[in-house]
C-alpha cells in the first residue's frame, strides 16, 4: 500500500474501494452490452435486417459510452487516491472478460446449441 493511502482517511478509502467496485461494474456492463442489445431489440417486432442494423448502431454508442463512464471513474480514483489508476481499470476489465468468456463456454457446453436456426439464442 502506497504512502498516500495509508495517510488517508477511512471515509476516502471506502470511496476508493467503491470507484473501484463501480469500476468492476461498469466494465461488466460494458462486456455485456452486445448481448444485451440483441436481446432487446430481439423482443421487437422487426425484420432480422433492421435488428442488425440498430444494433450495429446503437451497440457501438452505447460501448463508446460506457467506456467514457470508466474513463471518468478512473479520473476521480486517480485524483482521489493519488496513486494512478490504470490497474484497477485494467484489472477490472480483465476480469470482466474472463467472466464473459466463462459465460460463454457455460452456455455452449451446458445449455448447448438446439440445432434448430428458427430457435433462436433465446432457449425456453
Amino acid at each position: 500500500m502506497g504512502a498516500a493511502l495509508r495517510r488517508q482517511t477511512w471515509p476516502v478509502r471506502l470511496a476508493a474501494i467503491g470507484l473501484a467496485g463501480l469500476m468492476f461494474l461498469g466494465s461488466v456492463v460494458l462486456v455485456a452490452l452486445p448481448l444485451a442489445w440483441l436481446w432487446f431489440l430481439s423482443h421487437l417486432d422487426l425484420a432480422y435486417l433492421e435488428i442488425y442494423f440498430l444494433a450495429l448502431i446503437g451497440c457501438p454508442t452505447a460501448i463508446v459510452g460506457g467506456v467514457w463512464v470508466l474513463l471518468k471513474l478512473n479520473r476521480a480514483y486517480t485524483e482521489l487516491t493519488e496513486r494512478d489508476g490504470r490497474p484497477v481499470l485494467e484489472a477490472s476489465i480483465t476480469l470482466a472478460v474472463l467472466i464473459a468468456v466463462g459465460a460463454l463456454i457455460f452456455w455452449t457446453v451446458f445449455l448447448g446449441a438446439s440445432g434448430d436456426p428458427n430457435r433462436g439464442l433465446w432457449p425456453s
